[in-house]
């Protein structure tokens, strides 16, 4: 389960946190199995989330982490990634989370997106990635962001696509 900050009573902006709270969901996670991953936020109160609750893994978002004017993108990933189980995929142009597919208009430099499977690559965890854009459709979306991870940088794992998949019929909401 990826929770945000703030769906754990966690807000840098006011200054509060409702540890005990936060305690409660990690016993239930732990009594249910489940893996608890703290979406990227503030990486100072990220890490102290962490810090407190030995369980709590991370879900790196690749757009904050980009924007972030306290940390760079590669200290977000530094101290992240050991514990990193999740990430969410999206680029941005550095100011605002713009969702963007990740590589396709220019966004983070492809050193970033390097370095950031080399660092999760330094460790053994079972990482999940997910793609975070809009406004794509979910096909154009999937296509775009799958061309540059796995053909342009070379990312292992790629999915096969499934024989009965058909572009043209797989989505259309109206």
């Amino acid at each position: 389960v990826v929770a945000n900050l703030q769906s754990l009573c966690i807000s840098e902006s006011l200054g509060i946190a409702d540890w005990g709270f936060v305690g409660d969901v990690v016993a239930m996670a732990k009594e249910k199995d489940v893996t608890l991953c703290v979406e990227t936020g503030s990486l100072r109160v990220v890490q102290k989330a962490g810090e407190k609750f030995d369980s709590i893994r991370y879900c790196i978002d690749t757009g904050f982490a980009n924007i972030d004017g306290k940390a760079s993108f590669n200290d977000y990933v530094d101290r992240l990634a050991e514990r990193t189980t999740y990430v969410h995929l999206t680029d941005n142009y550095g100011r605002l989370d713009d969702h963007e597919p990740p590589g396709v208009r220019g966004g983070m430099g492809n050193a970033n997106w390097k370095y950031l499977l080399d660092r999760l690559c330094d460790y053994d965890n079972d990482v999940i990635g997910a793609f975070e854009m809009c406004p794509c459709m979910p096909g154009t979306m999937i296509e775009q962001g799958s061309k540059f991870l796995f053909d342009v940088m070379g990312w292992p794992d790629q999915p096969e696509k499934s024989a009965d998949f058909d572009r043209e019929t797989a989505y259309h909401p109206l």
